[in-house]
């Protein structure tokens, strides 16, 4: 797919963070798909339950289930970050490996003994979620761009770009009447 000839891409995100001197800035890039993670963690099953006549019930409500899936959304946030910033020119991790999803969840440790506050770390999360979201807030500030960009060149080509060469008679113009 194009569009006005060009590929769009993934939505890269900057996250930028004040430092003096040399200001840190991140990448966080777009997840175009969780394949990938889905093969490493596959989503948890809920356990079945036989009740009275041999009829078998899902139980959602199963505590181990549940803790289940709450891991499963802990690592899939983990993922999106880790996966997320390696868009980053630079950037490596020194103890979270992507191919091994026990580490994934030390993140948030790894970028705190880095040095960065938990509000930074916190910035950081911000940016990668919204790399990979589309917020409401953001669908109507590049709407307003686009209906201001088509306001400005409707003005534009309305407008006339010089003195007319004749007038509505046909009649050379003349600047001195």
């Amino acid at each position: 797919m194009k569009l006005n000839g060009k590929r769009p891409g993934a939505h890269v995100e900057p996250i930028v963070l004040p430092r003096p001197g040399e200001p840190l800035v991140f990448l966080a890039r777009a997840i175009d798909s969780f394949d990938e993670f889905d093969k490493i963690c596959p989503s948890p099953t809920p356990p079945q339950k036989i009740l009275p006549g041999k009829k078998v019930s899902t139980n959602y409500e199963d505590p181990n289930f549940k803790k289940a899936v709450a891991r499963h959304g802990q690592l899939r946030l983990a993922y999106m970050v880790i996966k997320g910033l390696s868009e980053t020119p630079g950037f490596e991790w020194e103890t979270v490996k992507l191919d091994d999803h026990n580490t994934w969840t030390k993140y948030e440790d790894e970028l705190k003994e880095a040095g960065l506050s938990g509000v930074e770390v916190n910035r950081i999360i911000n940016g990668v979620s919204i790399a990979n979201c589309l917020s409401e807030a953001a669908i109507e500030e590049a709407r307003n761009d686009f209906l201001a960009g088509r306001l400005q060149e409707q003005s534009v080509s309305c407008s006339p770009n010089g003195e007319p060469e004749s007038t509505p008679s046909g009649e050379p113009a003349n600047a001195l009447e």
